[in-house]
């Protein structure tokens, strides 16, 4: 597809219309392939790039109006343009998107995804940042492909997806579809807690970033994968699933999600390259389909997706056997020739086994629409309805869910373990009308659109009980049969893919891998049947006229004979002892037909070397002349060629001395201006410097005024704060007052209290009651107080330890920072001395820089003056050399138009010259031509007599040779007079054109030479002389 594509972009397309329309579909079939193979191809142990589905593409050509004329095998045709192109795909292989064997990896997409930047992937769904292989189950740690790197991919794939119009929302709805099927393998169940049989989904965040995903409710996501509904004839019951049951059919989910998305990619190319119905009504469209189909696949392990494959091999195998060999068998037996068995490439049992009225796809059929139908059950009864078919073979050692089938590449065991469920390929109707509720527009469309099918199918089986459901296997037979009957229509060529190597190294091949492949293919099988059979056949007339020539002459056959006859006896003694005797039988070279010879291999090539070699042997002779004839014209062309040559080399010599001239002007402006910029730039620096030392002395005061204000702002916040201390004191100091009073009123009271001669009770009694109520006060206050302290004391101790801890860690740091301290000293000291001797260098600069300054000023000034001195003499040499220059030019100008004068005279005197020579010279060549006939005839005479009386051929030969050797050097002789006679001024002229005339003339004297020649010995050939014949030949 790429190489045609490629031819369509070089042809030239100046005079088609609507080029660039076809450019751009010629791209996007290109571009396609990326995505196929994105989508579609995976690595295997086997291809690191294999394609998991089987394709047929089809490209369109057109012969639009005004169409260039190109020539092919000799038959002049209108070049066609490619007008567009349809892709099928067959079986896509949706268990690799949920697991893959070890050493493995799922499809490419998923990689070049997570291989993606990161800017990339938070575009389409944040839980892809950061995210890796193993972020998902279903990829885990697969590894990458050596060679390969999927960020390029995904570039790749990228610019492809937006040619065919992904682009922002679209390809955002795109990328978290397949985001969403790599999440619902993330999902685990396990079983109810609840007691119950059935399974919840353990995995509570993977399936919010599911939900999340998808636009749809956990609560919804959840009961759609753990339970389906189960319908009676009265009421519809929801049923609970176990954990592997869940896990299978979230499984199936994502299968058939990555497979609808799959079949948008393929619908969308489509819609790119589909040639527009204005197109195919107008013009004619032709196609030319390209199959790229499964190989043969045998592993340790077949399963269903295996025996689908190698069902579509056997019926590949089934047409390339009928074009090839079952076809030859009918011409074979039209023929009426004895020929061998055919039976070793006809899999016609194979096919009936599998695709028969009671085949595997029909029982298999039958086990998926059955109540219980199971694996084991299918496999039972293919044992015993084909117990007697030879192509199934039946081994003890099979466990009950084994079968082995006879292949054209071999025998294959299969395990029937999913095969019904496989087949079935069908979701629950609650799954597919939760998913269809998703705000994904791929999931949405492509899943209410199953799930309207799913309705209409269970009304169907509803009405007709024993109708039929459509499976994967019926629709790939279906497919098949399509595909066959197109391919049935058409021309088809054959083309067998070998690896050539397991290491994957370029220029090695291991010969037991390339021949186990060989045989897979059943093309050993085929070499072996193309050995015995007749690879070349030709009518008997066609053999007699091609090959009688090699008869010799004594062996002449009578005219009279029919030609079949002639024929035979032509080939027995030709092809005598070549033939071979295998297991006591001998088998002929050639066999004879009704109407054709059929050869066996390496027959016809014998007959043909033999009369190669003679046509050789006879052209020899003629390849000698011709060789001269071209020496010599070479020999002229080099003799005209090295004038030319001479004239050009001066011309480039000259040119050369002026372009040296020119650039040493250019190179002295150059140095110039250089010197200009140069001065220019040390100022610019100088400016620099200046500005950034006042920049840096201008910072230096509102850096100390800055440090001023921080400093006073200091002393205020200080002034503040023993402000507020002061007032703190005081409200303590009052407090103690008040407890030194009550104190002093409690012992007054307490002497009254003694004394029981008292008379004023009642005050004692008042003051008692203020001081119990004053205690109580107190009490309560040193309770709270104890309370809060028991805190604090419970808190301080917490802290204690922290400190503690802390203590530790900080006094490790202290020594450490001690460290550094004592470190940061050293350097300190070391960068004050630095500072110094910093400081008296830049006050070295300055004095330094003033001195430069002055210098510079000085310099400067004097390589101004230097330099206008130069440009004025460099000016007055320039316009000097100009000057001589428009001199020359002038010169050389009157010199070239006189010799332009002079040539034309000097031609036009010799044309006159030249034509009544070349008139004298065709008069000689023609008394010449003449002369040499009439020789000729008188040597054909003489050859006759000298034949007659057995004169030795190579002597005639050898004093023919010379007779026309010295005809030859008479007739250069006349030339080179004729050339004398010319000027020395003109000769190269006049020598070009007399041996262009007589080139013409010398070649047809020498062609009529060899007619006469031929015809003579031809004559000779008749009369039956053939050693001298040949010898002359």
């Amino acid at each position: 597809m790429a190489h045609l594509a490629t031819i369509e972009n070089t042809h030239d397309q100046a005079t088609v219309r609507g080029s660039n329309v076809r450019s751009e579909i010629v791209s996007k079939i290109s571009e396609s392939n990326p995505l196929f193979e994105a989508f579609g191809n995976a690595q295997t142990a086997r291809n690191d790039n294999s394609s998991r589905f089987g394709k047929l593409t089809k490209l369109h050509f057109q012969v639009p109006p005004g169409a260039e004329q190109v020539t092919i095998r000799g038959k002049v045709v209108p070049f066609p343009v490619l007008a567009g192109s349809s892709f099928e795909t067959y079986l896509l292989e949706k268990s690799r998107v949920a697991v893959h064997d070890e050493g493995e990896r799922s499809y490419h997409f998923f990689y070049q995804l997570l291989a993606a930047p990161n800017e990339d992937k938070k575009q389409y769904w944040d839980g892809l940042d950061g995210a890796s292989e193993d972020s998902f189950r279903y990829i885990g740690a697969s590894g990458t492909i050596e060679n390969q790197s999927d960020v390029e991919d995904w570039e790749e794939t990228k610019v492809a997806l937006d040619l065919f119009g992904f682009k922002s929302g679209k390809l955002r709805a795109l990328v978290r579809a397949v985001c969403a099927v790599l999440q619902l393998g993330n999902l685990t169940f396990d079983p109810d807690s609840s007691g119950e049989d059935g399974s919840i989904i353990s995995s509570v965040e993977e399936l919010k970033k599911l939900s999340t995903l998808m636009g749809i409710s956990t609560e919804d996501l959840s009961e759609a994968l753990t339970t389906r509904p189960l319908k009676t004839f009265r009421e519809e019951i929801t049923v609970q699933l176990a954990p592997a049951a869940a896990k299978e059919g979230c499984d199936a989910l994502a299968k058939e999600i990555y497979a609808q998305l799959f079949q948008v990619i393929v619908e969308s190319i489509n819609e790119a390259t589909v040639p527009s119905s204005d197109v195919v009504e107008s013009l004619g469209i032709h196609s030319i389909s390209i199959l790229d189909m499964f190989g043969f696949e045998c592993f340790e392990m077949n399963r269903f997706e295996q025996l689908c494959i190698n069902y579509a091999n056997e019926r590949i195998q089934h047409k390339y056997a009928s074009d090839t060999f079952l076809q030859l068998k009918d011409e074979y037996e039209a023929e009426e020739i004895d020929i061998f068995d055919f039976s070793a490439v006809d899999n016609s049992e194979v096919l009936s086994l599998v695709e028969g009225r009671t085949g595997l796809i029909n029982i298999l059929n039958e086990e998926c629409i059955r109540p219980k139908g199971n694996d084991e059950s299918f496999v039972y009864k293919i044992k015993t309805i084909h117990k007697e078919t030879g192509c199934l073979v039946d081994d003890r050692l099979h466990s009950p869910n084994e079968f082995s089938i006879m292949h054209f590449a071999g025998v294959v065991t299969y395990n029937s373990t999913c095969f019904v469920s496989r087949n079935s390929d069908k979701l629950p109707h609650n799954v597919l009308t939760c998913v269809a509720s998703s705000d994904n527009e791929f999931i949405s469309e492509r899943l209410q659109r199953l799930a309207s099918e799913d309705t209409i199918s269970q009304s169907n089986i509803r009405g007709l009980s024993r109708k039929r459901s459509a499976t994967i296997m019926s629709k790939f037979k279906k497919q098949l049969i399509a595909l066959m009957s197109g391919i049935k229509e058409s021309r088809t060529r054959y083309i067998r893919c070998i690896k050539p190597n397991s290491s994957k190294q370029p220029l090695v091949m291991e010969h037991q891998m390339a021949m186990r492949q060989l045989a897979s293919a059943g093309l050993v099988t085929a070499i072996t049947v193309s050995r015995e059979a007749f690879p070349d056949n030709l009518p008997y007339d066609v053999v007699y006229d091609r090959f009688h020539i090699l008869l010799p002459i004594e062996s002449k056959l009578d005219s009279r004979k029919d030609i079949r006859e002639k024929a035979l006896i032509l080939l027995e003694c030709k092809l005598q002892g070549r033939e071979r005797i295998v297991g006591g039988h001998v088998i002929a070279p050639f066999a004879c037909g009704k109407t054709k010879v059929f050869f066996r291999s390496g027959s016809l090539e014998v007959l043909e070397s033999e009369r190669l070699g003679l046509y050789s042997a006879k052209a020899s002779i003629l390849q000698r002349w011709a060789r001269k004839f071209l020496a010599e014209k070479r020999y002229r062309a080099f003799e005209n060629t090295a004038i030319i040559l001479q004239s050009k080399w001066r011309c480039k010599m000259s040119r050369k001395s002026y372009l040296q001239h020119l650039s040493a002007a250019t190179v002295i402006q150059c140095w110039g201006r250089r010197r200009m910029a140069s001065s220019e730039a040390i100022q610019l620096r100088q400016l620099k410097a200046a500005t950034q030392i006042q920049s840096m002395w201008r910072m230096q005061r509102p850096k100390e005024m800055l440090q001023q204000s921080n400093n006073a702002v200091d002393v205020l916040q200080r002034f503040a704060k023993t402000i507020i201390s002061r007032h703190s004191v005081k409200a303590a100091v009052y407090e103690v007052v008040e407890e030194a009073q009550m104190d002093r009123k409690m012992k007054v009271l307490q002497g009254k209290l003694d004394n029981p001669f008292s008379d004023d009770k009642d005050d004692l009694l008042k003051e008692s009651s203020l001081m119990i109520e004053y205690l109580s006060r107190q009490l309560y206050k040193q309770r709270t107080r104890v309370s809060d302290l028991k805190a604090d004391l419970r808190t301080k101790e917490k802290d204690n330890i922290r400190k503690e801890q802390h203590s530790l860690t900080v006094s490790a740091a202290l020594a450490a920072n001690k460290l550094e301290v004592s470190k940061l000293r050293t350097a300190s000291s070391r960068l004050e001395l630095s500072i110094v001797e910093s400081k008296a260098s830049k006050a070295n600069m300055r004095v330094t820089l003033k001195s430069i300054q002055s210098e510079h000023k000085s310099a400067a000034t004097k390589q101004l003056t230097e330099q206008n001195v130069m440009r004025i003499a460099y000016t007055k040499e320039i316009n000097a050399m100009k000057e001589e220059i428009r001199t020359n030019k002038r010169d050389h100008a009157a010199d070239m138009l006189e010799l332009k004068n002079e040539i034309r005279r000097e031609e036009a005197k010799h044309r006159t010259e030249i034509e009544s020579l070349q008139e004298e010279m065709r008069k000689a060549e023609e008394a010449q031509s003449e002369d040499m006939s009439k020789m000729l005839n008188a040597l054909g005479s003489a050859h006759e007599e000298s034949a007659e009386s057995s004169k030795p051929p190579e002597e005639e030969v050898v004093q023919l040779q010379q007779d026309i050797r010295d005809l030859r050097r008479a007739s250069d002789a006349k030339i080179d007079n004729l050339k004398v006679m010319l000027c020395k001024n003109c000769f190269k002229l006049c020598d070009r054109e007399m041996e262009e005339y007589g080139s013409t003339s010398r070649g047809a004297l020498m062609d009529s030479d060899r007619s006469l020649l031929l015809r003579s010995l031809g004559r000779r050939n008749i009369e039956g002389r053939k050693s001298s014949s040949r010898t002359l030949y």
